[in-house]
């Protein structure tokens, strides 16, 4: 559970982020630069939730409600904000070789996401973006960063004895950022939790091969996800259509997110991605249509579209689960 935001005096979006906690968590112990010995290594409660993995998130909304929370909290660009539906939280991608922009929250440098080693701070040349995000996950995994049982992260600044609740620190954090220098943050350095540093071939190699699995799993979760979303939003006991058109056109814009039109399709066969577009143009029609032709009719084929995804690839999801991840196959139909 998150505990209760800090809010500044002047009730600034700056600090609203959730209280530090101290968690009984064993924390790596190969940082070496510390120097306020009464200051005790804290981890802090964020999402991923307790008992989520930093892979494959529980939800379809998930992803991108995670990434506005966390452009709305560091306050960092858009666009140095890496969203992946394979991964739980976004990764944020630091500018080549230099500091975060001066701007950057500066109550969100307890984050590890904010100090990656160098090696993996951004997707390398030619690097797809899931990718990266698959192989930063792997990597916050193996140093220990983040905890899944608990759902907490690393305190960074506590590692070198600062607060990050502190005002006074928060004031540090904005002027190093700005260009100055700092006797504490000048030493901050995870790499030595990190693998070979971070970036090494070890967990690349790792990385890649399972992203082979998990991008066809996500497919078919997502797709699982999806079809119970159309059931429910089906299941009504009122026929508003307004309401059913608002629903069903979150769901397309959701796998149009995620799947794209990465989905292989048949020569010949129409793609996943053209009928959900087809779905969303006939949608100016459904207003002078009945509630019972739009479910026999767009919303039908829809549900099929997502119901053979999910028998196409469900057999990648049961790998992962093979491998310790809890899948849930539930029991999802295409009737509608």
């Amino acid at each position: 559970m998150r505990g209760e935001p800090v809010l500044p005096p002047a009730r600034s979006v700056r600090d609203n982020l959730p209280h530090v906690h101290v968690v009984p968590v064993e924390t790596p112990r190969r940082l070496s630069h510390r120097n306020n010995a009464s200051m005790e290594i804290r981890r802090r409660t964020y999402f991923p939730t307790a008992g989520e993995a930093l892979l494959l998130p529980s939800e379809a909304i998930t992803s991108p409600e995670r990434y506005a929370l966390f452009a709305q909290h560091s306050l960092l660009p858009r666009e140095l904000i890496k969203g992946s539906p394979l991964a739980s939280t976004p990764v944020p991608a630091r500018p080549d070789g230099l500091r975060w922009p001066a701007e950057t929250n500066p109550a969100m440098f307890w984050h590890p996401l904010l100090w990656l080693p160098e090696s993996i701070a951004r997707p390398e040349a030619d690097e797809e973006l899931d990718l990266w995000a698959v192989r930063v996950s792997m990597e916050l995994n193996a140093a220990g960063v983040f905890d899944v049982a608990t759902g907490t992260w690393l305190d960074v600044l506590s590692t070198v004895g600062l607060d990050s609740d502190d005002p006074a620190v928060q004031s540090r954090v904005t002027a190093w950022l700005q260009g100055g220098s700092d006797p504490d943050l000048d030493r901050v350095d995870l790499s030595p939790l990190f693998v070979e540093g971070g970036g090494g071939e070890e967990i690349r190699e790792a990385a890649e091969g399972l992203y082979g699995i998990l991008l066809p799993a996500l497919w078919a979760v997502r797709a699982n996800d999806f079809i119970s979303m159309i059931n429910e939003h089906t299941s009504y006991a009122e026929e508003d259509i307004p309401t059913l058109t608002s629903d069903i056109r979150t769901v397309i814009w959701l796998a149009q997110g995620i799947m794209g039109d990465d989905i292989p399709t048949p020569e010949g066969e129409e793609s996943p991605a053209d009928l959900w577009a087809r779905v969303l143009e006939d949608m100016q029609y459904w207003p002078q249509r009945s509630y019972e032709e739009i479910l026999s009719g767009p919303i039908t084929s829809l549900a099929q579209s997502f119901y053979l995804i999910r028998q196409d690839y469900w057999a990648f999801a049961l790998a992962l689960g093979n491998d310790g991840a809890e899948v849930d196959q539930g029991q999802p139909t295409p009737a509608v």
